[in-house]
């Protein structure tokens, strides 16, 4: 048993999870709605799209273990909730040994509209008949850079203007994969939640971020009531009882070309 349907195969976590997979020596097929999508050699291309079901029929069949990264919160009715009630209908449920989502830690906990789709799409892996596991994940340490923090640096970079109460347990990409590799083949029935191997306050993030680019800005907590940085404000994004992964804030930090 070592085929594996990877959805979302060309994005963030995909790209890496292919190659982890990979060197375990599995046979990996992306799902992809591009025929030009770029992949490494020996990964196969299966041409679909999650939002139209009739592009999935009769192509699915032969999969026993199915790793559901694809996401996009620009569009997450469509393509999550939507998408995967079509995935589900595209497969043999009598073939499939295992069904692997990933979603992220705190969705069941926030109004945030692209966590509500995420959670309801938990809740139709829970009713179906197939074995599978949900695997909720905790932020990805580019994530805390590029969509988090750097947009909070003001243009002239002298100050840093943070959301007060907020936090991360982020985590490597690499090291989210290595995880995802550990639990493709066994259904738990069950939700997993996995962070990285520390919780930082913002005004951690911030200094060590500082520190690692040589800048002394003044960082300014306020307050927010902004629905998106409630989801770290509310420390919704936190499971400190399931720390995992090696690589830290500022390690990462450190590999990335920043400054």
């Amino acid at each position: 048993m070592n085929e594996i349907l990877i959805t979302g195969g060309s994005g963030n976590l995909g790209k890496q999870l292919v190659k982890t997979l990979y060197n375990k020596g599995y046979s990996i097929t992306v799902l992809s709605t591009k025929d030009n999508t770029e992949l490494p050699e020996n990964i196969s291309l299966l041409m679909g799209d999650l939002t139209k079901a009739e592009s999935l029929k009769n192509k699915l069949n032969n999969f026993e273990l199915i790793v559901h990264c694809a996401s996009n919160p620009k569009d997450s009715e469509n393509v999550d909730y939507k998408g995967t009630l079509n995935l589900l209908q595209a497969i043999d449920p009598k073939r499939i040994v295992h069904f692997l989502y990933i979603s992220i830690v705190g969705v069941d906990k926030s109004p945030y509209p692209y966590y509500q789709n995420k959670s309801m799409t938990e809740n139709i892996l829970k009713k179906s008949t197939v074995p599978f596991t949900i695997l909720r994940i905790t932020q990805f340490h580019d994530f805390v850079l590029h969509r988090i923090l750097e947009p909070l640096v003001d243009p002239d970079k002298t100050m840093i203007k943070i959301p007060r109460q907020m936090s991360f347990q982020s985590i490597d990409i690499k090291d989210a994969a290595d995880i995802i590799a550990e639990v493709v083949e066994t259904p738990q029935h069950a939700t997993i939640e996995v962070g990285g191997p520390e919780v930082l306050s913002m005004y951690e993030i911030a200094t060590l971020y500082l520190k690692q680019v040589g800048r002394t800005n003044e960082i300014n907590e306020y307050s927010s009531t902004d629905i998106f940085y409630n989801l770290f404000t509310q420390r919704y994004n936190l499971c400190p009882n399931s720390k995992a992964g090696s690589f830290k804030w500022k390690d990462f930090l450190k590999q990335s070309k920043i400054g």
